[in-house]
């Protein structure tokens, strides 16, 4: 079969994968995305790529003039930063952080080109963190910011596992903030970074640690859009580039996992259930001894049988582990079977 013989065939599987599934809201974007010539069209790929939060914030106009003159003491106070850290005062570091903190959003955009928090050692930083924490109604977009330059340059170039002061630094203030950690380190590390297993394991530790539900489902919206629903409607876009998670890999699946399985579960509606289980169908059409699909319809079958129950989707799992070739189907298949025997109990 010649490359372009299975690039039809797999796109011809993706199809009819999204016929199958009409409750879920983005189907049809989808399904014009996808040309049986195996082009994707222009016209669908625009309104997706677009700047993204850290970006928008970096580039939208000033309100305000900024006197960068103004900046010149505090930046000479942070710049020794990146040379010492217990050796500066406890009251000049404080100051210089909290000076840092409390600039308009304009002034801190000028003062972040200026400034290398990737530099500063982790005892700073959660310093930072403490004043961030400390400031009260500090705007959504200046702490957006501020994580973003002291925390994704640092986890976005780690090859091991997150040193412990930085990733309790980064749990803290995502009980704090966590609306700000999920548009400054999270969505950045999962639609730019390489998100090899360190970017990996910082997301699941948020998520499973420090993430409420609410941020728990911007999260899952954002990957089962592929970053258009998150990226559509928010305008504190920090990035400078954007990649797309689909197919999703063994990262994306274990961090589905964890925000599904965290506590207190989430309450998933149709379309988002559907969503869910479209792209699983799609990847086990095209490779039936995938691993990570059954684990995730195991999650849902013993964590969400309520749910799957109201949305009538047991026959769609049903359906997906007929294809699968993986010995785990069989547990979800169990699974749909108790779930059946339960259905009065179940349905009151």
């Amino acid at each position: 079969m010649s490359i372009r013989e299975l690039k039809v065939k797999k796109i011809a599987a993706i199809r009819q994968s999204l016929e199958e599934f009409p409750e879920s809201q983005f189907s049809e974007g989808l399904k014009a995305a996808f040309q049986i010539n195996g082009e994707r069209q222009q016209k669908f790929i625009q309104p997706i790529v677009k700047k993204t939060d850290i970006d928008t914030i970096m580039s939208e106009p000033e309100e305000e003039e900024t006197n960068t003159e103004d900046l010149s003491d505090l930046l000479d106070s942070l710049s020794v930063f990146t040379l010492s850290g217990s050796q500066i005062p406890t009251e000049k570091k404080t100051r210089a952080l909290r000076n840092l903190i409390e600039l308009s959003l304009p002034n801190l955009k000028v003062a972040l080109k200026s400034i290398d928090i990737k530099l500063w050692s982790d005892d700073i930083v959660s310093d930072l963190n403490k004043e961030i924490m400390n400031t009260e109604n500090i705007p959504g977009a200046n702490a957006t910011l501020l994580i973003h330059a002291a925390y994704y340059p640092k986890i976005s170039e780690l090859t091991s596992s997150a040193p412990r002061l930085l990733m309790n630094n980064i749990l803290l203030i995502a009980k704090e903030v966590g609306k700000s950690v999920v548009d400054g380190l999270i969505v950045p590390l999962l639609f730019q970074s390489n998100l090899d297993r360190p970017q990996s394991e910082v997301i699941t530790k948020v998520i499973s640690e420090s993430l409420n539900v609410s941020q728990r489902l911007t999260l899952l919206k954002a990957i089962l859009s592929d970053g258009e629903l998150y990226f559509s409607s928010n305008n504190e876009n920090i990035m400078t580039s954007r990649k797309y998670l689909r197919p999703w890999g063994n990262s994306i699946f274990q961090i589905l996992n964890t925000i599904l399985i965290a506590q207190p579960l989430l309450s998933l509606d149709k379309p988002g259930l559907f969503d869910l289980l479209q792209p699983i169908q799609t990847i086990v059409e095209l490779t039936p001894k995938d691993k990570s699909s059954m684990q995730l319809l195991l999650v849902l079958t013993s964590k969400y049988a309520q749910v799957l129950v109201e949305f009538d989707a047991l026959d769609t799992i049903e359906k997906i582990c007929q294809i699968s070739t993986m010995f785990l189907k069989r547990s979800v298949l169990g699974q749909i079977t108790s779930i059946k025997k339960n259905l009065p109990l179940t349905n009151n």
